[in-house]
């Protein structure tokens, strides 16, 4: 047993090296989850000047899929969230929430809440 643990240690070496290597890339490479800390404020776009909004909800909070590089330059302030009022009379409403980013590379996964209510 002790043979077997001390032959071929240049072999050994270079197979430790190489597994520290791909996993170290793997590692770099792969692309978090996780949710982004603070809440989006909620804006209305679309709306027509004789009407006031009133929403349920004024912010969204989201979960963001980015490589762990592009984590360190993400803030509240890279991401918009509105509420589009097209077309919608007086009364009250449920909309989806629409959050965008103008950075590449970053998918939004899950935003709380989806939907709000808007009375108009």
């Amino acid at each position: 047993m002790i043979n077997h643990l001390t032959k071929n240690w240049g072999a050994k070496i270079i197979c430790l090296a190489a597994a520290s290597i791909l996993w170290s890339y793997v590692s770099i490479s792969q692309n978090m989850v996780t949710k982004l800390p603070g809440s989006i404020k909620i804006k209305a776009v679309n709306i027509s000047d004789n009407y006031a909004v009133q929403f349920d909800q004024k912010t969204v909070e989201i979960s963001v899929k980015a490589k762990s590089s592009i984590w360190q330059n993400l803030t509240v302030d890279s991401f918009t969230a509105s509420v589009d009022l097209a077309g919608i009379s007086s009364g009250t409403h449920e909309l989806p929430v629409n959050v965008f980013t103008v950075l590449s590379d970053v998918q939004i996964i899950e935003k709380t809440p989806s939907r709000i209510t808007v009375s108009v």
